[in-house]
């Protein structure tokens, strides 16, 4: 009887430390290190912009040479299954 009232205890108290909600992350801010932060962040910001428009042209040119080759092997099927009708 001891043992299963310990369970009981125990799993009573997992479930409220599962329901309690998770504490928000403090955000920190340091006033003397904005204009080397802006900088910083302004120049990370230039290279995603640019690292995103060089993978979406890649994407883009990756599509058309795949069209391509779908459009080529659909017009062999096409051809292939005509000619042997």
């Amino acid at each position: 009887m001891l043992l299963l009232s310990v369970a009981v205890v125990a799993v009573a108290v997992f479930v409220v430390v599962l329901l309690i909600p998770p504490k928000p992350k403090r955000v920190v801010e340091v006033d003397s290190m904005a204009v080397p932060m802006r900088s910083v962040s302004h120049r990370r910001q230039q290279i995603e912009e640019e690292s995103t428009a060089i993978a979406m042209e890649y994407e883009r040119r990756a599509n058309e040479v795949w069209m391509a080759e779908v459009t080529a092997k659909a017009v062999d099927l096409l051809w292939d299954g005509e000619g042997s009708s």
